[in-house]
């Protein structure tokens, strides 16, 4: 069943989002994981986040397997609202960055504003990134984070969400494929913020996108996700030279890597999926196809349940930007998208 929903946008602020988004591009240095392992969050906490959301943060202390080097590290932080109020969901939230940044201050807002919104604790989980790391070496790893974090919030009596943007919204999706090949429980919903669903980015209806596309390149992202996909350690400086400059074709090893469901989550198998899943999307993104199929897959495949918020004019993950400057001009849509992605969860909500 397919629920879609047009967003209203506007003209002035959609450009002017634009033209911003080019200039922090001109004036921003690519931040690399520093280590071969899930970086600290709290390392781009904003100063007042605490204060101006009114949540807590602790690190979760998980039993995790003896046999890994850096367990210490994948201890997600937990997020809740203060207050007297008991909350009612648990987020098991991944970031985006291509699979190479570290989280950023505008994840920590969509974290903070979703533990308050949805009334949630939310679980922020970091990966080991690129080029130290691809899809399978981080997702049984994030099945085992994910399986602890479940059985806590079903203790509860919390209905459970997995979440993400951009990269993070692929491993969102990957994880549910995951949990279901490992016969684990799958989460209730899925919160997919203009998520990257196909690795190898060569749909028509992908490449018709890039000249309404301001902020990703197809060619640089292709690359990326031939890099994830494979998987494995990388030597820094071939990784930045390889994903800076056009390559030839990726051989037929890679294509086929590449076309894993997990690093490409809409090759998958959905039928199994019985929980309702929102995904949102601008139309100045390259990875408007990817929801454009999901969508698709909703309309065909039962009993899959899907709400697809659209916004004309939007750029990439335009809900998780109601913090750039001159907000008040600026976020107006974004504000608005958030909101109705938030609206959709709560109203499929069990709790």
């Amino acid at each position: 069943m397919l629920t879609s929903i047009l967003q209203p946008t506007s003209r002035w602020s959609t450009l002017l989002t634009r033209c911003l988004i080019r200039l922090m591009l001109l004036l921003r240095k690519p931040k690399l994981s520093p280590a071969a392992q899930p970086h600290d969050a709290l390392e781009s906490l904003p100063s007042k986040l605490r204060q101006k959301f009114s949540i807590s943060i602790t690190r979760l202390s998980l039993a995790l397997p003896s046999d890994w080097s850096d367990a210490k590290h994948w201890n997600p932080l937990l997020l809740s609202p203060l207050g007297h109020k008991p909350t009612k969901r648990t987020v098991f939230y991944m970031h985006g960055g291509a699979f190479i940044h570290m989280m950023s201050p505008f994840h920590w807002q969509t974290v903070a504003r979703l533990s308050q919104d949805l009334e949630a604790d939310v679980a922020v989980q970091t990966y080991t990134l690129l080029p130290y790391a691809g899809i399978h070496d981080v997702i049984h790893k994030l099945v085992e984070v994910y399986r602890h974090v479940h059985a806590e919030a079903k203790k509860k009596g919390h209905e459970v969400i997995v979440a993400g943007d951009s990269a993070g919204g692929c491993l969102a999706a990957s994880l549910t494929l995951a949990l279901n090949d490992a016969n684990l429980p799958v989460p209730d919903q899925l919160l997919l913020i203009a998520p990257v669903l196909d690795a190898e980015l060569t749909r028509p209806a992908t490449r018709a996108l890039q000249h309404r596309d301001p902020w990703l390149k197809i060619d640089r992202l292709g690359h990326v996700g031939h890099f994830w996909s494979v998987g494995g350690s990388t030597e820094r400086d071939v990784f930045l030279a390889v994903t800076a400059k056009k390559v030839g074709e990726p051989t037929k090893e890679q294509r086929e890597a590449m076309r894993h469901p997990y690093a490409s989550p809409i090759l998958g198998d959905w039928s199994f999926y019985k929980g309702h899943i929102t995904t949102i999307c601008g139309t100045s993104d390259i990875l408007l196809a990817d929801s454009l199929e999901l969508a698709a897959k909703a309309e065909q495949q039962q009993p899959l349940d899907v709400t697809f918020i659209k916004a004309e004019g939007c750029i990439h993950v335009y809900p998780i930007l109601f913090g750039l400057p001159l907000a008040r001009l600026l976020s107006r849509d974004s504000e608005r998208g958030f909101e109705l992605m938030v609206q959709s969860v709560l109203r499929k909500s069990s709790v």
